[in-house]
């Protein structure tokens, strides 16, 4: 690991988003994925070994896999079609929630049940304890004091130094994890930059990939103890680890996938998910021809669960991360299919069961607690509506809380 003063930092996420969706070099090469255009059929489903998560690594179990009907087996009229959840009644906002209206800033829902505002910044991402905020502004990371409005620039420019890229997010309340190019013309393009970790109060800037020079495939994860998974873009034909685990006050290991019991021979990992504990850790699987399903991993028995697959798309940009709840019994998956009746919000169980479709515009989602889901739901013209599904009683219902643009999390 390298420490290094901050002196360039800016977002250039929109020259990714913006890149034509199927050119090659924005395609999603996973190690072990074939890069093919989308399948429009969807696999005939089939049965796959899956670990029971339970203390040993080398019990299995056997678990029907049928997340997806074979299109060209079923009469078109007889065809099984997959709807949204009914709404059924509203339900109010909860307590301590920070989001961002469509109008921006940060908003927080108080002890009375009703939202007050935080700053009027744009685009500004809360701390998880609500005490601080970053945003991007003039190519520079800049922090908010949310109780006094104090700004203070974290990241100062200077021509040769580093560009940010990506996403940042809160590492924890004093850090920020960003994604960085060390040389634009070199490594600028359909990635996430070189992992870093951001200090607020020192504005040192620690470059956790080293020695290895990484640029990052897809949307790292942060664990509770501060642990990174990140996967990452081959730079090279020698390069074979795609996979990385970074522990604070260690060197950044590969994650060897196939060291755990029922692990898919050849499969390939993006877009990380830590459960609460940091025993879990769930990635999206690439089996071959756009063939995802999530791979949940215990961490403690050495085994992992290979969740019921589905046909996805093979476009550039991001894909969604899973949002594992915190007793890690439910994993929810915003799902990217090329059928327009799969594609939305799914919930998954760690035990393989059959996953079950929430919503078809279903977003980016949050667990408030073990079994109450709140996710952002949208209208055709892209306008979110705040709604809440509980994994125990099915119920899908609204949240009295309009125009929500943006969840953070919860802050009592």
């Amino acid at each position: 690991m390298t420490t290094r003063k901050v002196f360039t930092l800016f977002s250039l996420l929109s020259l990714w988003l913006l890149a034509p969706a199927c050119t090659a070099e924005s395609e999603p090469t996973v190690a072990g994925e074939t890069t093919t255009a989308a399948a429009t059929t969807e696999p005939t489903p089939t049965t796959e070994t899956v670990a029971t998560l339970e203390p040993t690594a080398t019990v299995v179990e056997e678990v029907a896999v049928t997340a997806v009907p074979t299109e060209t087996a079923v009469a078109e009229d007889s065809k099984p079609l997959f709807n949204d959840l009914p709404v059924q009644g509203e339900q109010p906002a909860p307590v301590g929630l920070l989001y961002s209206p469509v109008e921006g800033g940060i908003w927080q829902i108080g002890a009375d049940g009703q939202p007050q505002q935080l700053t009027e910044q744009p685009e500004a991402v809360p701390s998880p304890d609500g005490q601080h905020a970053f945003y991007v502004a003039d190519d520079n990371l800049w922090l908010i004091d949310l109780a006094s409005d104090k700004r203070t620039q974290l990241t100062s420019m200077e021509e040769g130094e580093y560009l940010a890229n990506g996403r940042p997010q809160w590492a924890d309340n004093e850090t920020i994890l960003v994604g960085i190019w060390l040389d634009l013309a070199a490594e600028g393009g359909p990635n996430w930059g070189h992992p870093a970790l951001l200090d607020i109060a020192s504005g040192n800037l620690t470059l956790i990939d080293e020695p290895f020079q990484l640029l990052m495939r897809s949307i790292p994860a942060v664990s509770s103890s501060g642990a990174v998974a990140f996967d990452t873009v081959g730079r090279s034909a020698d390069d074979q680890d795609f996979n990385w685990i970074y522990q604070p006050g260690m060197e950044t290991m590969t994650f060897e996938a196939g060291d755990f019991v029922n692990a898919i021979e050849n499969a390939g990992y993006i877009s990380p998910a830590w459960s609460a504990d940091g025993r879990f850790l769930a990635w999206l699987a690439f089996t071959g021809e756009n063939v995802n399903h999530l791979a949940l991993f215990d961490l403690e028995s050495g085994s992992v669960a290979n969740l019921p697959s589905y046909q996805g798309v093979g476009f550039g940009g991001p894909y969604p991360n899973p949002v594992i709840s915190p007793d890690a019994n439910w994993i929810a998956l915003r799902q990217l299919t090329p059928d327009p009746d799969l594609q939305g919000l799914w919930l998954y169980t760690q035990d393989g069961q059959e996953p079950v479709f929430i919503a078809q515009n279903g977003g980016e989602s949050l667990w408030v607690n073990d079994h109450l889901l709140l996710f952002i739901d949208y209208d055709e013209n892209f306008n979110g509506q705040l709604q809440q599904y509980d994994a125990v009683t099915g119920v899908r219902s609204v949240v009295t809380l309009p125009h929500v643009a943006q969840i953070f999390g919860i802050v009592e």
